[in-house]
């Protein structure tokens, strides 16, 4: 063998890289499929140059990232003309470094803001559909619960919630692989008269009914104070035009009354006797 793509302890090597292998003389192709491996195991391919002396390796699936790849032919490999070789031919390689997508653990409840009773049961779910079939370890303050992964991917541990209030770290962990989340253990009546949002709410919701009932009753006394005005100002009328009607009617009856008694003396003057009047009567006589 004279040369290899990639060569020898190379490094960085890209996860589709094809392997080549130059031999100085022709080899035959059926003794190598008993003495060639690769570890760590993929499937590949062989191809042959036309004069069998350049080697060409295709993987079926790219190569892992950051991983040392070995190859070996040993000692059964023989050329065309049936001569062994001397020893074992052995080439090893290392892949790039890159971001290998992790298999993702999700969980579904509880939600980050949930509120757990202390000692309380609950049931943690969620989901990792790599590990169908593979164990689930859930560990909450110190303890500790496990269950399967179905082959749908889902999951579903009950465990017991601590005793003691306070906020805990639950971890999910499935073959070397884990996600964590943090779980509040708290008494709801606790939370209630520690003043939260609940508390805020309530408070604001008084206030908004005791600021509605200010503005009702300031309305209310302002229509009050309006119809006293208006009833005040309709009894002065009312007795503006009484004394009106009752100067007018001592106007009139002092009209009349003056009328009467010129009346009465007009009369009593046609009555009284003319002066010397008897007078002229007795001369007559």
């Amino acid at each position: 063998m004279i040369d290899t793509i990639p060569v020898n302890n190379s490094e960085n090597n890209a996860i589709d890289t094809v392997v080549f292998i130059t031999f100085s003389i022709s080899m035959d192709k059926s003794s190598l499929a008993t003495t060639f491996s690769i570890s760590p195991s993929i499937d590949y391919e062989f191809s042959w140059g036309d004069d069998y002396e350049i080697l060409r390796i295709d993987f079926t699936t790219p190569l892992s990232y950051n991983t040392i790849y070995t190859i070996i032919i040993g000692k059964a490999l023989a050329t065309i003309g049936g001569i062994l070789e001397n020893q074992p031919f052995i080439l090893s390689f290392t892949t790039e470094m890159g971001s290998e997508p992790t298999p993702s653990i999700i969980i579904n409840s509880p939600s980050p803001d949930s509120k757990v009773l202390p000692g309380d049961t609950i049931t943690i779910t969620g989901s990792a559909p790599e590990f169908a079939g593979s164990e689930v370890v859930v560990t909450l303050g110190s303890e500790t619960a496990t269950g399967v992964i179905s082959f749908d991917g889902s999951w579903s541990v009950t465990i017991t919630a601590p005793d003691v209030e306070g906020n805990y770290t639950l971890t999910v962990t499935v073959d070397d692989q884990s996600t964590s989340m943090e779980v509040t253990i708290k008494d709801t009546d606790d939370s209630d008269g520690d003043g939260g949002s609940g508390d805020d709410d309530k408070t604001k919701s008084d206030s908004s009914i005791l600021i509605g009932v200010s503005i009702a009753a300031l309305i209310v006394l302002i229509m009050i104070i309006i119809v006293f005005f208006l009833l005040k100002k309709k009894k002065a009328a009312d007795t503006g035009n009484d004394e009106t009607h009752e100067n007018t009617k001592d106007s009139k009856l002092e009209k009349n009354g003056n009328s009467k008694d010129k009346l009465k003396e007009k009369q009593v003057r046609n009555k009284l006797p003319l002066k010397g009047a008897n007078k002229s009567k007795g001369i007559r006589k």
